[in-house]
């Protein structure tokens, strides 16, 4: 989430009671360990949805980690199958919801995470001070307020696509370090790169323990050795507290990957990207390994010319960031003040579409084309989603669709697309359109079937001839 751009309110609730005396656990069945159990309906709420994985070396009255996935559009089983290799190296229990949402009221999200954590203690025996939670964008952030609000029983997070919540009401209540351990992730066109980097910032100012891992690509789940590498840290962080047994062949082989992975980069003559892995090594290492070496390579890194050249660079690069987010907020601020439906062509313009889509594409200019293709990021997730939803809400539909045709521009239709055009189709009444758009959206999982019964604006179609195409 650009700093541009307010995301709903998250309010810290108070989870499931930990230091109440949980459930007893119930013996669960062998035959159900180390497989993925794709759709689990809640024992304590029969209207909840989860994925599960149970590592074979799980065993009752032996209190396991538990990590609860929280996927933003409710994708449980696509979020938690890359896990799940890693979850039975570790040794973890993995819970993942259908009933979360990026966006909107927290109040579902919050239920949806109870409802994990009651089923969890009233069916497994769980290490009540090992409990993770990994979040993607809008859950990413809800990871966070769900970790204070169980303050000595989330061991860490993984937050994947954003950073602490923006509220600064909330930032404010929550300065210094948490009390969890906290890996972070982000693509390199990321919407929410330069927060994710200012997040990190903050918690080194802190000395707080924390890991950024890079990866090319845009606003998604990071790729699934990134994955595991984030959690197999959190996992040996949770060692260097006294939470878990050492297990110091298992810390060895972890912090090998991350410097072989910086060595990887050196090698491939990309030294100011090796200079910042082998930073991020020596502070998320700190008090675990000996970063020594990782600390000294990238001072030495650091002090090359090219490095230092590239630096200054993106140095100068960046402190256009928060004028070209105010250049997209401007006009589209305007554009609410103005009546009918906008000229693309200008609108386009004014946005510098173009002018960004040319830089993005510039192979000689590495830098400027990433920070162009972030830029893009930043007018795509407002045009594609937040913008749309706002027309939605006043009963425009027609600039709803204006804006959903400049997110064209910039990406052709995607799941998220599909799925804003099908709310304004459905606010028509059209069922042709609407149907075509969950069709897209469905492939995209953007949205599921369960979703669309529930959903009432969608009611009117499902009785339709081409509905029951759709789901025939």
């Amino acid at each position: 989430m650009g700093p541009f751009r307010i995301r709903r309110a998250v309010a810290v609730a108070a989870l499931i009671a930990l230091a109440a005396s949980p459930i007893r656990a119930q013996k669960v069945d062998t035959a159900f360990v180390g497989r993925i159990l794709g759709r689990l309906t809640g024992r304590a709420d029969s209207m909840l949805h989860y994925a599960a994985y149970i590592p074979r070396s799980y065993r009752a009255g032996h209190p396991a980690a538990l990590l609860l996935v929280l996927d933003p559009h409710g994708n449980a089983l696509g979020a938690m199958a890359p896990l799940t290799a890693t979850a039975e190296r570790l040794g973890w229990l993995v819970l993942s919801s259908y009933d979360m949402h990026g966006d909107g009221p927290s109040q579902p999200n919050v239920i949806a995470a109870n409802g994990m954590l009651a089923d969890a203690f009233g069916t497994f025996s769980i290490d009540t001070s090992r409990i993770y939670l990994a979040g993607f964008s809008g859950t990413a952030r809800d990871a966070w307020v769900f970790g204070y609000g169980m303050s000595g029983h989330v061991a860490g997070i993984l937050s994947a696509g954003a950073g602490e919540p923006a509220d600064p009401v909330w930032r404010r209540a929550h300065a210094g370090p948490p009390p969890f351990d906290v890996a972070m992730t982000t693509g390199t066109d990321d919407v929410n790169y330069d927060d994710i980097l200012m997040t990190a910032d903050s918690m080194h100012a802190h000395s707080a323990a924390v890991r950024v891992d890079v990866f090319p690509g845009g606003p998604e789940w990071p790729p699934a050795n990134i994955e595991a590498q984030a959690l197999g840290w959190l996992a040996a962080r949770s060692m260097a507290r006294h939470l878990a047994p050492m297990d110091s062949a298992f810390v060895d082989s972890v912090f090998a990957v991350d410097s072989a992975y910086a060595v990887g980069l050196e090698a491939a003559h990309r030294p100011t990207d090796a200079a910042d892995q082998w930073r991020n090594i020596a502070v998320a290492w700190a008090g675990l390994h000996d970063g020594t070496f990782a600390a000294t390579r990238q001072r030495e890194l650091d002090a090359r010319p090219d490095v230092q050249r590239l630096r200054a660079e993106r140095d100068s690069t960046d402190r256009g960031t928060r004028d070209a987010q105010h250049a997209i907020i401007e006009p589209l601020s305007e554009l609410r003040r103005r009546p009918g439906v906008p000229d693309l062509r200008r609108l386009t313009e004014e946005l510098h579409i173009g002018e960004y889509q040319r830089w993005a594409a510039d192979a000689s200019d590495s830098v400027r084309a990433v920070w162009a293709a972030r830029r893009l990021a930043d007018i795509y997730a407002q045009v594609s989603f937040y913008e749309p939803e706002a027309y939605i809400q006043a009963n425009d539909p027609a600039r709803a669709l204006a804006m959903l045709d400049i997110a064209t521009e910039i990406h052709p239709d995607t799941p998220v697309v599909c799925l804003e055009r099908a709310r304004v189709y459905a606010a028509r009444r059209d069922i042709e359109l609407t149907v075509a758009g969950l069709k897209c959206a469905l492939a995209g999982h953007a949205i599921t079937m369960a979703d669309i019964r529930a959903d009432l604006r969608y009611q009117f179609v499902l009785l339709s001839d081409e509905f029951q195409t759709l789901i025939h």
